[in-house]
C-alpha cells in the first residue's frame, strides 16, 4: 500500500512539474493568481487609418486597483489577414514606471503583463486604491477590409474578455480625405453613447465617441462603411460581402433589437387588455332586480352541502363546512346522533344510513367502532392505509355527486374561466419562456432591450401564474336565476350573522335553529350563529344539532377533522415513498478587441 502511494504521488508530481515547464516554454499567458479586484474608470482608443488600409492604434487603459496586486494585464488578437507590428507601451501612472514585461504570443496578437511588483510579493495599494495608466501602441497592417462594391474599418475598441464594468471609454478614429464620409454602425445598440464629427487639417474626418458605463464581458464596437471605395493596397478582403449585405446586417440587427424593446413592453400590456376583455365579456355580473337586505327564510330546499358547492365553491365540489353541515344535517334528521363518550367526551353514533348521502354514509360505517366515532381516536383508524384510502375514496365520491348537483342547474357559465386559464399557460408561461429563450439564442448583442424583454416576460409570467390561481368566478358569470339564488342565500347569511337583525326579528320558533345552524355551517359562519344563539337564549335549545353544539362548539371542528384525519395519513403514505404532488460581416464581427485584467 505505501508503495502504491508513493508511486502515485511521484506520478502527481511529475505531471505537475511538466505542465508548469511547458506553459514556462509556450509562453502561456494564463496565470494562477487570484484574481485581484480593479476597477476601469476610463479607456481611450485612438486609430488613425492611412491611405493604404493600414493603421496606428494608440490605446490608454486605467485601472484602479483595490487589492494588493503583482501586475496588470492587457491582451488583444486580430483575425487572420491582419498583422499587428511595433508594439509599443508606457506607464503614465503607477507605483513604479519600469515594470517588468512578461509577454506571450496568442492567436494572431499579443497577452501582456506588466510586473510592478519584485517577485510573487504584492503589492500593497494605497486606502482608496492604486491608479495604473498605461498606454499601449502599435501599427495594424491591412486593417481595412475591402469588399465587394465598398470598404470597410469594422473594428473592436474594446473585447469582451473584460471582467468588470468600463466607466468610460473614449473612442477617435480618423480617416484620410480620400476615403470620404463613411456610414457609421456602432454595436452593441443600448449603450449610453455621444458622437461628434469634425475634420483634420488636411480634410480627412475625425470621428470622436464616449460610452459610458459599458457592461462587464461587452465588446464595442464601430462599423465604417465606404461604398464604393476599391483599391486601397489592402491585403484583407472579402470579395463575397457586398453593400446590399452589410445594410441587410445592420438592419436586421435594429430589428431585433428594438422588436426586443418593443416586445418586452407591449406583449405584457397586450395580456393584460387580453385578461380584462375576458373579465368584460364573460366575468362581469349580469344586473338583477334584487336588493333585500337580510332573508330570514330559506331561499331553497336545497341539502346544505350543495349549498355550500354553489354559493361559496361557485359550483365546484363542497369543502369542509358542506361537510360538516352534512354530517350535522343527518344528525338533525335522525341519521346520526351526539352521545357521551369515555369521561364525558362526545362523541358521533351512527343509527342507520342517509338514503340520500349513501357514499357518506358508507364512508362513516367505515371508520366506526361498534357504531361510534371518536374524534380522538382518528388518527389510530386511519393508521390502516387501506381504510383511510377507501374513506378517502367514498369522500371524494360524495363531494363529486354533490358538484354534480350544483353544476346540472347551469347558474354559473364557465366558459370565460376556460378561456382565461388558457391563455394564462399559453400567453403567460409557455409563450414567455420560448421568447425569453429565444432571444437568448440571438447572435445579436440585445443589451437593455434583453433586459427589457426579460422583465417584460416576467410580468407576463407573473400574469399568468396570477390568473391560473385567481377562484372560477373572477372569469365566470351567473346566470340571472344562479345570481339571485347565491344574493338570497347570502342575504341569510348575513341575518344569521348580525344580532342586531336577530334580535329584531326573530325566527319563529325554536326547532328552526338546527336548520340554521346546519345551513349556517355550510356558508362558513357556524362560530358567528352559535355565538348569536348563546345570547338570544341563556340556556339552550332542546334541539338535536343545537342542544350538543351549544357548549361544545368545538364539536363542529370535530367533524370537520374527519375527512382531515384521512387525508393527512393519505399523505404520509404518499412521501415515504418517492415522493408525492406536491468574418466582416455579421454583428460582433469587428476586428481586434483588447481586455484587460490584474494579478
Amino acid at each position: 500500500m505505501m508503495k502504491k502511494s508513493r508511486k502515485l504521488r511521484a506520478i502527481i508530481t511529475s505531471v505537475v512539474v511538466f505542465v508548469t515547464v511547458f506553459a514556462s516554454f509556450v509562453g502561456c499567458p494564463f496565470k494562477t493568481y487570484a484574481n485581484v479586484s480593479f476597477e476601469l474608470p476610463e479607456r481611450n482608443f485612438n486609430v488613425v487609418v492611412n491611405e493604404d488600409g493600414s493603421a496606428e492604434v494608440r490605446e490608454t487603459v486605467t485601472w484602479l486597483l483595490k487589492d494588493p496586486f503583482r501586475f496588470v494585464s492587457w491582451q488583444v488578437s486580430y483575425p487572420e489577414g491582419v498583422t499587428l507590428q511595433n508594439f509599443q507601451y508606457k506607464v503614465l501612472e503607477g507605483p513604479n514606471t519600469n515594470p517588468v514585461l512578461n509577454y506571450g504570443n496568442i492567436t494572431n496578437g499579443l497577452y501582456v503583463e506588466l510586473w510592478f511588483s519584485n517577485g510573487n510579493n504584492p503589492l500593497s495599494v494605497p486606502k482608496d486604491g492604486q491608479v495604473v495608466t498605461v498606454v499601449f501602441s502599435y501599427h495594424l497592417k491591412d486593417i481595412v477590409m475591402e469588399c465587394m462594391d465598398f470598404s470597410q474599418l469594422f473594428i473592436k475598441y474594446i473585447g469582451s474578455d473584460t471582467t468588470v464594468k468600463t466607466n468610460k471609454l473614449e473612442v477617435q478614429v480618423t480617416f484620410p480625405k480620400s476615403y470620404g464620409k463613411p456610414i457609421i454602425y456602432n454595436h452593441p445598440l443600448g449603450l449610453k453613447s455621444e458622437t461628434r464629427t469634425s475634420t483634420t487639417p488636411e480634410g480627412g474626418f475625425v470621428f470622436n465617441s464616449v460610452f459610458r458605463d459599458v457592461p462587464p464581458k461587452t465588446y464595442v464596437e464601430g462599423r465604417f462603411v465606404f461604398p464604393g471605395l476599391q483599391y486601397i493596397g489592402t491585403t484583407y478582403k472579402n470579395n463575397s460581402l457586398s453593400l446590399a449585405d452589410i445594410e441587410s446586417i445592420e438592419q436586421n440587427y435594429t430589428k431585433a433589437y428594438m422588436g426586443a424593446k418593443t416586445m418586452g413592453v407591449v406583449y405584457p400590456i397586450v395580456l393584460l387588455v387580453l385578461f380584462f376583455v375576458i373579465y368584460t365579456l364573460f366575468g362581469r355580473e349580469r344586473k338583477i332586480n334584487y336588493s333585500a337586505p337580510y332573508e330570514r327564510d330559506f331561499p331553497s330546499e336545497d341539502m346544505p352541502e350543495v349549498v355550500n358547492a354553489i354559493v361559496m365553491r361557485s359550483c365546484s365540489k363542497p369543502d369542509h363546512n358542506g361537510f360538516s353541515a352534512a354530517i350535522l344535517d343527518m344528525v338533525k334528521k335522525g341519521y346520526l346522533a351526539f352521545k357521551e363518550g369515555e369521561k364525558d367526551v362526545p362523541v358521533l353514533k351512527v343509527i342507520k344510513p342517509d338514503p340520500q348521502r349513501p357514499e357518506l354514509s358508507d364512508a362513516l360505517h367505515l371508520i366506526d367502532n361498534d357504531g361510534i366515532i371518536d374524534f380522538g381516536k382518528l388518527g389510530d383508524v386511519f393508521k390502516d392505509k387501506n381504510k383511510a384510502s377507501e374513506f378517502w375514496n367514498l369522500f371524494t365520491l360524495w363531494q363529486e355527486r354533490t358538484r354534480k348537483k350544483a353544476v346540472e342547474r347551469h347558474y354559473l357559465s364557465s366558459t370565460g374561466n376556460f378561456i382565461a386559464k388558457l391563455v394564462a399557460i399559453v400567453g403567460g408561461l409557455i409563450l414567455p419562456v420560448i421568447i425569453s429563450f429565444d432571444s437568448s439564442e440571438i447572435s445579436y448583442p440585445l443589451m437593455d432591450a434583453q433586459t427589457v424583454l426579460f422583465f417584460g416576460m416576467g410580468i407576463s409570467a407573473v400574469m399568468g401564474i396570477i390568473v391560473l390561481f385567481m377562484k372560477s368566478e373572477v372569469f365566470s358569470h351567473w346566470s340571472e336565476e344562479g345570481l339571485l339564488y347565491v344574493r338570497k342565500w347570502l342575504a341569510l347569511r348575513r341575518y344569521l350573522t348580525d344580532f342586531t337583525l336577530l334580535s329584531k326579528n326573530p325566527p319563529q320558533g325554536i326547532a328552526i335553529w338546527d336548520d340554521y345552524l346546519v345551513y349556517g355551517t355550510s356558508l362558513g359562519v357556524a362560530k358567528k350563529v352559535i355565538e348569536n344563539i348563546g345570547m338570544l337564549y341563556p340556556t339552550p335549545p332542546a334541539t338535536p344539532v343545537v342542544s350538543a353544539v351549544y357548549a361544545r362548539p368545538f364539536l363542529i371542528n370535530n367533524i370537520s377533522s374527519i375527512p382531515t384525519s384521512a387525508e393527512v395519513a393519505i399523505s404520509k403514505q404518499n412521501t415515504s415513498g418517492i415522493g408525492g404532488f406536491g468574418a466582416g460581416g455579421g454583428i460582433g464581427g469587428g476586428a481586434g478587441g483588447s481586455s484587460v485584467g490584474a494579478g
